[in-house]
C-alpha cells in the first residue's frame, strides 16, 4: 500500500494483478547444468531488481541450437519504484545489464541471445494492477513521473469551471459556485452562467447615479466658470469708464464719441490732475514730446 497527498489517496495492488513478463533466450557457457541450477543463477541476478517475483527456464531442444541455450520468463510486479521503468524500459536495460555480468566462475557466463520482449499491462488500464484505497468515490488512477498516483478531480484546479471551488466529499467531487459581477454560475462544474436581477439592478442604478452626479458637477462648474468671467468683464468696464472720467493717458474722445485720427504717434495726453476748473479749449490742447509726424495713431476724447 502506497500512501501520498491530501487529494491523493493510498493506493494497493490487487490481489489478482497481473505481472510484468519478460521473456529472452540466454546461453549458459557450462555444459551439464541442470534447470535449477540455471534458476537459481538467473534469480541471484534478477532479485536485486525492484519487483522481482520469479523466473523460470525451458531447455531448448532443437537441431538448430545447442542444449545450452534456454528459454527464460522473469516475473516482476509492478510498484512505484519501477512503474516507470516498466514503461519507458529502463527495466528491460536492467535485466539485460544483469546477463552481461559475470556469475560464480565455476558456472562461468550467460551470454544473451536476441532481444528481450515485454509484456505488461497498458497505462490506461492500471485498475486491472491497483486500487484507490478509500471510501471517497471518485478517485481515480494516475501515472505521473514519480509513479502511480490515486488523484481527486479537485486535484485538477480547472475542475471547476469559472473560479469554482473543489470540494472531495465521500459521494465524490463537489464544485462550489460563485459569483462574479452580474453573473451567477451553476451546474455540477459550474459551466452554466446567469445574470443576476438583483446585481445588474445594481450595476445598472450606480452607473445611472454616477453619470448623473458628474453632470451636476460639470454644470456646477461651467456655473462658476461664467461667473468668474463676468464678474472680471464688469470690473474691467468700471475701471476703464473711471479712467475715461479721470485721467486716461493718450486716449480721449469729443462729446459725440468720434475717435480723432492723426498722424501724431501715442503720447502722453492728459488734463491735469488738479480739482481747479479750467477752461475746456485750454484742456483740449495736447502736449507733444517727440512725434513722429509718419506714424498714424487713433486719439480718443472723453469729455
Amino acid at each position: 500500500m502506497f500512501c501520498l497527498l491530501p487529494y491523493l489517496t493510498c493506493i494497493s495492488l490487487l490481489s489478482d494483478a497481473p505481472k510484468v513478463q519478460f521473456d529472452m533466450t540466454v546461453r549458459f557457457n557450462l555444459p551439464d547444468l541442470n534447470t535449477s541450477q540455471k534458476e537459481r543463477m538467473l534469480r541471484d541476478q534478477f532479485q536485486n531488481l525492484s519487483g522481482y517475483y520469479n523466473v523460470s527456464v525451458t531447455p531448448l531442444k532443437s537441431s538448430e541450437r545447442t542444449t545450452n541455450d534456454s528459454s527464460v520468463k522473469a516475473m516482476f510486479d509492478y510498484n512505484n519504484d519501477n512503474i516507470n521503468k516498466i514503461y519507458n524500459g529502463g527495466l528491460k536495460d536492467e535485466i539485460k545489464s544483469k546477463l552481461e555480468d559475470k556469475v560464480r566462475t565455476s558456472h562461468g557466463n550467460i551470454t544473451l541471445i536476441g532481444e528481450i520482449s515485454q509484456t505488461n499491462v497498458p497505462r490506461d488500464e492500471l485498475d486491472k494492477v491497483f486500487q484507490c484505497s478509500t471510501n471517497y468515490d471518485g478517485y481515480t488512477l494516475s501515472l505521473e513521473n514519480t509513479g502511480v498516483f490515486c488523484k481527486s478531480p479537485c486535484n485538477d484546479t480547472s475542475y471547476c469551471n469559472n473560479h469554482g471551488t473543489c470540494s472531495h466529499l465521500v459521494t465524490g467531487p463537489k464544485c462550489s459556485c460563485d459569483r462574479e459581477g452580474m453573473y451567477e454560475f451553476s451546474g455540477d462544474r459550474c459551466e452554466h452562467s446567469t445574470i443576476h436581477t438583483t446585481a445588474f439592478h445594481k450595476i445598472l442604478f450606480g452607473t445611472l447615479a454616477g453619470l448623473l452626479l458628474a453632470a451636476i458637477l460639470g454644470g456646477i462648474i461651467f456655473y462658476l466658470f461664467r461667473w468668474n468671467s463676468r464678474s472680471q468683464s464688469h470690473h474691467l468696464f468700471k475701471d476703464n469708464s473711471s479712467a475715461s472720467a479721470e485721467n486716461h493717458w493718450g486716449t480721449f474722445k469729443d462729446r459725440r464719441n468720434i475717435p480723432w485720427i492723426s498722424n501724431i504717434p501715442e503720447t502722453s495726453l492728459g488734463r491735469s490732475l488738479s480739482t481747479t476748473p479750467r477752461d475746456d479749449s485750454r484742456y483740449l490742447q495736447p502736449t507733444l514730446e517727440h512725434v513722429d509726424t509718419q506714424k498714424q495713431v487713433n486719439i480718443f476724447m472723453n469729455l
